[in-house]
């Protein structure tokens, strides 16, 4: 099989026949590369070899090389590649096989494996006569080609894909939709672009190979079995390869001499044909002990299609629950959102009380300012009490003052009364004496009234201190 190529144009190279294709050169052991590709870069590695002789290092361009994995089969060659798509292999270059972006004869070789076939029926000639034109020694297309048992047995493993794996497989069906190449209309291509001879190496026996890719296939889909699909490609490296020719084969490595050089044998490529005894046995025991393990595998199935459906069950539970969940995570956030509020409220409770303590030092402060106050009406109480007795000590002296008038004003009236006659003159003067001394005493009158009535003023606002003091002290 082959890797996925890009619509219209020649397809990458250098995959697992049914996996995605690897994209280090620095991946695990050549020995454990899954066994169709090992197979095909082996081939194509083993023919540059007998190619090469005992001659200097050969420079080889990889049409659809993307991965790099023939540089890793030919380390002493210079392996230059060319695909459509890049990759991060150092010295891709970017082209289409049928547009080759190199010069005539510019590489000893040009290769390419399980790329013929993905490329458009109506673009293989050029592509065929593009790598006859780069190549200066030989062109070699490895890959499928036109036959009657080798595009069944295609069938048979997309049937096994689709009714054991539930799988179908779409490099498998571009195979069937554009047709394997026609071998002998490609080496009638190569002729045509200056080849001198053409030959074909087969190599993969057909019902092996359907078997062994049939048994990676089926080992790589379960996990617990991939170790062992790794054993296999082992074995078939180092067991089978070099016998996987007899018989119906399923890839042809097509080879244009350009400069008519006589093709090897295969024996000289692999030697004998013949499988030995041990390895067959070995295939076979694999296969019994992997139909005991496909029988484990229905039970195990059915039993894990049972717990999927426990599992759905579950699944429908816990999305109750999350339902739950979810109303119970919206009733605490109306919780939280209700507690901010009341937080809210509560910062703003605490403002109105800083505000009422702020009031309440204002009062404290306006209460001892009245205090203050009232100790200076208190001072100014007991300097008005203290002027008040001594306008009552004057008055009472006045009172004095005046009785005495009174009485020598008596006494002058007697005196007048006995001089009157005599004394008109002097009555005239002392009458306007005793008008003086009158509106003297008037005065006095008035300035008595005015003390009397400070003094009721002043008792008056002592009353009211009085009630005002017991009243902030609480009596």
């Amino acid at each position: 099989m082959h890797p996925e190529p890009a619509a219209g144009r020649p397809a990458r190279g250098g995959s697992s026949s049914l996996r995605p294709s690897q994209s280090s050169e620095s991946e695990g052991p050549l020995e454990e590369l899954p066994f169709d590709q090992y197979q095909r870069y082996r081939l194509i590695a083993d023919l540059c070899g007998s190619l090469r002789g005992d001659g200097a290092p050969l420079s080889i361009l990889d049409v659809g090389g993307r991965t790099g994995i023939l540089r890793r089969f030919l380390p002493g060659e210079r392996v230059e590649l060319v695909d459509v798509d890049p990759s991060d292999v150092e010295g891709l270059v970017l082209g289409e096989g049928q547009r080759l972006p190199f010069g005539d004869g510019a590489v000893d070789a040009v290769v390419a494996a399980d790329t013929l076939e993905h490329v458009p029926t109506d673009r293989r000639e050029a592509f065929v006569k593009e790598c006859c034109r780069v190549a200066r020694r030989w062109a070699v297309l490895a890959g499928p080609y036109q036959q009657e048992r080798v595009e069944r047995a295609e069938e048979l493993l997309q049937g096994f894909l689709r009714e054991k794996l539930g799988v179908r497989h779409r490099y498998l069906d571009e195979h069937r939709t554009l047709g394997l190449p026609d071998r002998a209309a490609v080496e009638g291509w190569c002729r045509e672009a200056g080849a001198g001879s053409t030959f074909a190496i087969g190599h993969g026996n057909l019902d092996r190979w359907l078997t062994l890719l049939t048994l990676e296939l089926y080992l790589d889909e379960e996990p617990a079995l991939r170790p062992l699909a790794r054993g296999l490609y082992r074995f078939y490296s180092s067991a089978l390869y070099a016998t996987d020719r007899g018989g119906l084969v399923y890839r042809h490595a097509l080879v244009a001499s350009i400069d008519g050089t006589p093709p090897p044998s295969p024996e000289e490529l692999f030697g004998a044909g013949d499988l030995e005894g041990p390895a067959a046995e070995s295939i076979g025991s694999v296969l019994a002990e992997l139909a005991a393990f496909d029988r484990e595998r229905d039970v195990f199935l059915a039993e894990r299609e049972r717990l999927e459906g426990e599992i759905g069950r579950r699944d429908e539970d816990l999305e109750g629950h999350r339902e739950s969940l979810a109303k119970a995570e919206k009733d605490m956030e109306e919780h939280r959102e209700s507690l901010a509020k009341a937080e809210r409220d509560l910062e703003g409770h605490r403002e109105s009380l800083a505000t009422a303590e702020r009031d309440l030092e204002g009062h404290r402060e306006s209460l001892a300012t009245a205090e203050r106050d009232l100790r200076g009406h208190r001072e100014s109480l007991a300097t008005a009490e203290k002027d008040l007795r001594g306008h009552q000590g004057s008055l009472a002296q006045v009172q004095e003052d005046l009785e005495g008038h009174r009485a020598t004003l008596a006494e002058l009236r007697e005196v007048r009364e006995e001089e009157r006659g005599r004394h008109e003159a002097r009555e005239r003067e002392l009458s306007e004496y005793a008008a003086g001394l009158e509106r003297e005493l008037n005065g006095v009158h008035r300035l008595a009234s005015d003390l009397h009535e400070q003094l009721l003023v002043a008792t008056r606002w002592s009353r009211r201190f009085r009630r005002w003091k017991r009243r902030l002290l609480g009596r």
